[in-house]
């Protein structure tokens, strides 16, 4: 249920009243902000704390009694460092360039972002006195022109110097909102539907495109937002000051065109267009032409897309490579889909069915189709046809309507992501037949009437020989949550064995999975189950066999307020020596009453993250003489483990984190 900025500030307001709490408000750009907010923080002389961030001096010095504190410029010593560290990564340098570095770094005027940014430039030139005499004639000579800004010479210096493939991938980021965390696998498709990557040989675009990524990291213009547990980019993000360089750099070409509700109307025609504000808005108040836009996005949450919307898109925009209606709302796909016959990539949300017409996109390389409440869609059985297809990303599961004849069956060679379909007799049937032969994710949908043998359909996938990540949804019943297929645990597990290539398992509503022997297969590097029921030594000790297993999520059924029952409590018990690659282990939503961790089990162990075990008091003491281990995080523990974290020592610099609600805590590593 929605509340009201009132009700939500009440709430918090009462949340923190009798509490100690630090707040940080980071990178305040408006004095109204501060004061809409500022009344959900009580003051209650117990010694809270709130750390504001600003660049405006006028909304620093509003928002409190003291004056405010100005970060100063790096010294040339700070700046030199910095500079050399991203530069030459800790290597030695030739003495002859330190001189004419420290010039370079003194144009940056103390500005970390410019020293950075130059940095990254440096990094990937030849490392000698020519070239870096070139770079700073041309920082010079842009200084020496009016009102130039140091930031912006450099900034504007890094653009010119990348190479022409990077060049329109980076320049790409500027149509995403300000501040946005851009998921990177939609960012490497977006940039492959649009024609950015270079395929080299055998080498998968994704691959290429990855590269491309990884270089503009490399030269800070791209900031890594999170990460994935195999130190993989799962999100980034561009500063602020970057993505205006992207903006303004797109506006000389009409690259792309920025739409927000203070700049509604299009002066010029630019190739690609980029609404964040209501679609509706944008629609009832703009007759510009739209025949040159190849790209089209909005970014509304609240957008629900009508029939007349619908219409202005296909009339508008026929030639439309890229059509990104992420966040808003759409029951029904008009018929004339189809009509996008250049589309490569499409992203509509909440839909129910997929039209028949979808079949004569023939172009298209990514769909991504959101649900209403993760509920089936329908596609049609001819989307075999598109033998472009590389992505069908789905938040429900897919279930294919028409006979599966061979006449209309296709092998879609470039098919790599399935990420939902129900499994039933035509996707065994399609598998069978070597429909997905270079299929590498796949999540399957099993409903608890489906009558076929689960365990021999699921040793079909054996011929799906490039299979990576394999997700397994059962459909138990509710509210009993109890294993109600015509099967046992373990033979679904077995009948997963023999799937060499496979490196990442998720099970959802997994039940009974982790009391089973069964040997999963043997190369899974992550593991997630989800759903649990119950757990024994006996799923442990399997799974603690895994050799190759750096990720591992086991996590209960939250039960909406109920409790578990006291007879449903149990012992967790890693086994000695188990585990033995380990390095990141969340656990949620499971009555653990003690946790065991014999001699030498998970010696890797990097990250523990534990959620809702509330009947757990304490951690194993082995934990900490873990020598690997950087993070515990513990969300909502008992009484009982918060008081002992709360005034846990951590040796070995260990950042150790409680979340109570509403309140954060870290306990302060002690000196080793």
């Amino acid at each position: 249920e929605e509340e009201s900025d009132d009700e939500l500030k009440k709430r918090v307001w009462e949340c923190l009243k009798w509490k100690k709490y630090l707040l940080v408000l980071d990178d305040l750009w408006k004095i109204r902000d501060w004061d809409e907010l500022k009344d959900a923080f009580p003051d209650g002389n117990r010694g809270s704390r709130i750390l504001i961030t600003s660049r405006l001096k006028e909304v620093a010095s509003h928002t409190g009694r003291d004056p405010p504190f100005f970060l100063q410029f790096l010294s040339e010593e700070q700046s030199w460092e910095l500079f050399s560290k991203k530069v030459f990564r800790g290597e030695e340098y030739p003495c002859d360039l330190e001189s004419l570095g420290k010039q370079i770094v003194k144009s940056c005027g103390g500005l970390p972002l410019s020293i950075v940014v130059l940095a990254g430039l440096l990094a990937n030139k030849e490392k000698s006195h020519r070239e870096w005499s070139k770079v700073l004639g041309h920082v010079n000579w842009y200084l020496t022109r009016d009102e130039t800004q140091v930031k912006d010479v450099v900034l504007k210096l890094s653009f010119d110097n990348l190479p022409s493939r990077l060049k329109p991938c980076f320049l790409y980021l500027g149509m995403f909102p300000e501040d946005c965390e851009i998921h990177v696998k939609k960012l490497l498709q977006l940039w492959m539907a649009e024609g950015f990557i270079q395929e080299t040989g055998s080498r998968d675009a994704c691959d290429v495109a990855e590269d491309y990524l990884y270089e503009l990291i490399d030269r800070s213009l791209i900031q890594v937002a999170r990460v994935k547990y195999n130190r993989g980019v799962r999100t980034c993000r561009i500063h602020d000051l970057l993505r205006d360089l992207c903006i303004l750099e797109s506006k000389e070409d009409n690259i792309f065109q920025v739409c927000t509700d203070n700049n509604m109307l299009i002066p010029t025609k630019p190739r690609r267009l980029s609404v964040h504000s209501s679609m509706s808005h944008y629609v009832s108040s703009n007759t510009d032409d739209h025949s040159c836009v190849r790209s089209m996005f909005c970014s509304d949450p609240t957008c629900l897309i009508s029939p007349d919307e619908w219409k202005w898109l296909t009339k508008n925009f026929k030639l439309v490579r890229v059509l990104d209606l992420e966040g808003t709302y759409c029951f029904k796909i008009p018929s004339n889909l189809g009509n996008f016959i250049h589309l490569r990539y499409l992203r509509i949300e909440d839909i129910i069915s997929v039209p028949d017409s979808i079949c004569n996109l023939q172009n298209v390389e990514t769909l991504d189709f959101g649900s209403l409440w993760n509920d089936k869609i329908s596609f049609p059985m001819g989307i075999s046809k598109l033998k472009h297809l590389k992505h069908l990303n789905t938040s429900g599961p897919i279930i294919l309507r028409g006979r599966c004849l061979k006449s209309n069956v296709d092998v879609m060679w470039n098919l790599q992501t399935i990420s939902r379909i129900v499994l039933d007799k035509k996707t065994t049937y399609l598998i069978e037949k070597g429909s997905f032969p270079k299929l590498r994710k796949l999540g399957l949908y099993i409903s608890s009437n489906f009558k076929g043998d689960v365990p021999k359909m699921l040793l079909s996938l054996q011929q799906l020989k490039h299979l990576n990540q394999l997700e397994i949804i059962f459909n138990v019943i509710w509210p009993q949550s109890r294993w109600d297929m015509n099967c046992k645990p373990a033979e679904v597990i077995e009948s997963l064995k023999h799937l060499s290539h496979l490196s990442i398992l998720k099970i959802r509503n997994a039940c009974e999975v982790v009391t089973c022997v069964a040997m999963f297969p043997t190369n899974i590097t992550k593991l997630t189950l989800i759903d649990i029921t119950c757990l024994n030594d006996t799923g442990m000790k399997a799974i603690g066999k895994l050799t190759k297993l750096q990720k591992l999520i086991l996590s209960g059924q939250y039960r909406f307020g109920e409790f578990w029952s006291s007879d449903s409590y149990f012992d967790l018990n890693c086994v000695e020596d188990g585990f033995p690659q380990l390095k990141e282990f969340h656990v949620e939503n499971l009555p653990i009453q003690n946790w065991k961790l014999a001699n030498g089990s998970m010696p890797r162990l990097q990250i523990l993250d534990i959620h809702r075990c509330d009947k757990l008091d304490s951690l194993p003491s082995e934990l900490w003489s873990l020598t690997t281990l950087t993070k515990v995080r513990v969300r909502r523990p008992s009484n009982a483990m918060a008081a002992i974290l709360q005034n846990l020592e951590v040796e070995n610099g260990c950042e150790v984190i409680v979340d109570l609600p509403m309140l954060w805590f870290n306990a302060t590593p002690s000196n080793p």
